[in-house]
């Protein structure tokens, strides 16, 4: 039985990063590592304009204020003012609209009031300027948030939201990336039915750990392309796990790798000539994982109980997916907490309790969630952390710092 660290160091050291692909933004790559530098084709913004709604000026005429200025029109975001601006002239402006020529400034709206005066028997609108503004005041200058030539985003960039919106505004709409796998679930049972049967029969078990599977993937980048869910048959295993080979990048078997008589994942890759790099893990729970390959293809057998397939993909097969992925952060992020109560639990695995971890007065606090069994899901769904403990813990202390694994990337906390 190998030791969590060895195992995930072989892990890791036989996965390759997947090729590069063509995509584009319509397409979701939120979270997918882009594989290219990007160089801005342009300046953004394109032109000088405004920053807010007012009126266009030369600073000059505001350096003595209040003081009229003749509006002599107004331009509006994506239009052009042809005209040039002359002294004791003013343009109505709104927000992102390009700056008229003549013009130097923006005066706020808030710091103006408009009135319309009689000129030679012609009503007339004016502009009433009531502060100063200095040239280059409240405008945009072109090339201002990014610069023709300038690299806007490197080679590796884990691509979030507000960068996918840079590209879009330099045009970019087709980019490079690192491929998201095509993940295969076969989960297998003679006791496992469909997450839809109402009135479950006595002895059956629904098929939590084909969703658990699915959300976690996709959280993940992710593409679930095929779930099967196979009886204990070793004929019809091989066949599943076969077909998954011919279209996926990556295959996940849930259960059927422990040492029951029914228990068949194991032969089952051994009869189709996939190499076993190791079997049998230092955790819980979870020891009955095992890492396998059929050519460049991984194969992760996860055990069959829920809290264990949970535990074993987001500690081994996680790391290998955002390896896969060209990410370089594989880890769940850590951090202490001081543990709100005493732990008895005796291994001489490494161990992964479901706890509930808060903040206050800017330290961290954790307990557990309930009972601790690999079947317990319940205790799971309340967790947000795992308190790890190391090989031959037997007793922790309330009010002893503890490491924590940190679950969700909604509760923040230096999430990745």
């Amino acid at each position: 039985m190998l030791k969590f660290n060895e195992a995930k160091k072989i892990l890791l050291k036989n996965i390759d990063r997947l090729p590069t692909v063509k995509t584009s933004l319509s397409e979701n790559i939120l979270n997918t590592v882009l594989a290219e530098n990007i160089i801005s084709p342009e300046n953004i913004p394109n032109c000088d304009n405004s920053q807010m709604d007012g009126y266009a000026v030369n600073s000059s005429d505001t350096k003595k204020t209040p003081i009229l200025l003749k509006i002599i029109g107004e331009v509006k975001a994506g239009d052009i003012f042809f005209k040039k601006l002359k002294t004791g002239e003013a343009v109505k402006i709104m927000t992102g609209a390009p700056i008229p020529k003549g013009a130097d400034a923006v005066v706020m709206v808030e710091d103006t009031e408009e009135e319309r005066l009689k000129v030679k028997g012609q009503k007339l609108k004016f502009v009433k300027i009531l502060k100063p503004v200095k040239k280059g005041e409240n405008i945009r200058k072109a090339g201002e948030d990014v610069r023709k030539g300038e690299m806007i985003l490197k080679n590796g960039t884990v691509l979030n939201p507000a960068q996918i919106g840079l590209l879009a505004s330099i045009g970019k709409t087709e980019i490079k990336i690192v491929k998201r796998p095509n993940i295969a679930i076969i989960t297998t049972g003679n006791e496992i039915v469909n997450a839809s049967v109402k009135k479950l029969p006595k002895g059956k078990v629904r098929n939590s750990n084909l969703w658990t599977l699915i959300t976690l993937l996709k959280r993940d980048g992710a593409i679930p392309v095929q779930f099967e869910t196979i009886p204990d048959n070793l004929t019809k295993i091989k066949s599943a796990i076969k077909q998954a080979f011919s279209i996926s990048d990556v295959v996940i078997i849930s259960a059927g790798i422990s040492v029951g008589k029914y228990d068949y994942v194991k032969t089952a890759l051994k009869q189709l000539g996939t190499k076993l790099l190791f079997w049998k893990v230092a955790i819980k729970p979870g020891k009955a994982f095992a890492f396998s390959k059929m050519g460049t293809v991984p194969i992760f057998s996860l055990p069959g109980n829920p809290v264990s397939t949970m535990i074993t993909y987001l500690e081994l097969v996680r790391p290998a997916l955002l390896k896969m992925t060209g990410k370089q952060s594989t880890g769940l992020p850590r951090i202490k907490a001081i543990l709100l109560h005493n732990i008895y639990e005796k291994s001489d695995r490494k161990q992964f309790l479901r706890g509930f971890f808060y903040k206050k007065d800017n330290k961290f606090f954790v307990k557990t969630t309930g009972m601790q069994g690999s079947g317990i899901l319940k205790s799971m769904s309340k967790a947000n952390c795992f308190i790890v403990l190391d090989e031959k813990t037997s007793f922790i202390k309330k009010g002893s710092l503890v490491n924590i694994e940190i679950l969700n990337r909604e509760d923040g906390y230096g999430c990745d």
